[in-house]
């Protein structure tokens, strides 16, 4: 059988229940499909995950999940990249970080995010984890021709 990435990049593309694919998983004896694979494990494992934050927890309220946290999720994960594992670890790295420094200014946290969401998904579609591939293609062209120009980097 395929590894799992392979399961849900099948998922992803939305491949019909019906469409015949290269792996024929067998349950109980019936065919079953990729995408209803896919999201049998991607059901346990947020199973396994609520197991986990129930116990660490202890007490569960409702607040837990109001919009706010649930938003944050989100803006965590497109301001890292969707294209990758390691965006999102990046995006809940880069946006922590930055809210220990803006501690004193709690309130404007969530437009502070809002603007870094909007500025990232104009300047960097692919989020912060396609930075380094970026900085270095620019580097290997030679980059900054018109500061090179102005006088920048050139010693006396």
């Amino acid at each position: 059988p395929p590894p799992l990435p392979a399961i849900l990049d099948e998922f992803r593309e939305r491949i019909a229940p019906h469409t015949v694919s290269a792996w024929h998983p067998r349950s109980f004896g019936y065919f079953t499909p990729p995408p209803l694979t896919a999201s049998v494990l991607g059901s346990f494992m947020a199973g396994i995950a609520g197991a986990f934050f129930a116990h660490s927890h202890q007490v569960l309220h409702s607040s837990d999940f109001s919009l706010e946290p649930m938003v944050l999720l989100v803006v965590f994960t497109v301001i890292g990249g969707t294209g990758s594992v390691w965006g999102p670890v990046v995006g809940t790295v880069v946006l922590t970080i930055a809210s220990e420094f803006m501690r004193e200014f709690h309130y404007y946290e969530i437009l502070v995010y809002g603007a870094v969401l909007i500025l990232t998904m104009l300047l960097l579609p692919e989020g912060l984890i396609s930075l380094p591939g970026k900085l270095g293609r620019l580097v290997r062209r030679g980059g900054g021709g018109e500061a090179e120009a102005m006088g920048a980097g050139v010693a006396p």
